[in-house]
């Protein structure tokens, strides 16, 4: 679904009780005549809103997703929501078809979150090294802090945008805990590096890093 803008967001919440003429949506959302009409021609132009005669109203899609997204928010007990992009490569392109669509799957059903959407964009091959790549974006509330390191950890996003609350106040034992699961998987994951590199390879590596 497209990302709205803080005007669009306003029309759309008042087309969601159904069609309405410029005029009824300026007294509904207090927004200048002139910035809705030009909110609703870029709204048009992008398959969000329909216009029948003097009357707008949202695309059945887009509403349908609204409708889905504000009985998430009413039942979601996580306060933390974030809009994260995941990006992915693979050498073939079936192969990174399966990956993105397990991964897709992943999110959907962790327990850690609770989903408002995911989205994946086009597969593209790159001309420098022909690998074949692409992101997904996903929009999620997380429980704790032990989530947001479980999340950043196995996901491995590239961009996180904080989209609620603006202050958070953390516990010194919630932190203590989701320091410790991360400190556990770093060191799994440094035993496993070490145990499928060779002595030099892990020697330049670890030179390369500290460097």
């Amino acid at each position: 679904m497209e990302k709205f803008s803080d005007r669009q967001k306003k029309i759309s919440l008042a087309l969601m009780k159904g069609e309405k003429t410029i005029q009824e949506l300026q007294q509904t959302t207090t927004i200048h005549k002139e910035n809705i009409e030009d909110s609703l021609k870029k709204m048009i132009e992008l398959k969000l809103v329909e216009q029948n005669q003097n009357k707008y109203k949202l695309n059945d899609t887009i509403l349908k997703e609204l409708k889905k997204r504000k009985e998430i928010i009413e039942t979601d007990p996580f306060e933390l929501r974030i809009h994260a992009i995941i990006e992915m490569q693979a050498v073939e392109k079936e192969l990174l078809e399966k990956h993105l669509n397990q991964f897709t799957k992943s999110i959907k059903e962790d327990e850690h979150f609770t989903v408002y959407n995911v989205t994946s964009e086009e597969i593209i091959q790159t001309e420098e090294d022909g690998m074949f790549s692409t992101f997904i974006q996903t929009d999620i509330t997380l429980k704790d802090f032990k989530s947001i390191i479980y999340f950043m950890f196995f996901y491995g996003p590239s961009s996180v945008e904080v989209i609620r609350p603006k202050e958070i106040k953390l516990q010194a034992e919630d932190l203590q805990e989701g320091l410790m699961d991360l400190a556990e998987m770093v060191q799994k994951y440094t035993e496993y590096i070490t145990s499928i590199m060779k002595e030099k390879d892990l020697q330049d590596f670890t030179k390369k890093l500290y460097e």
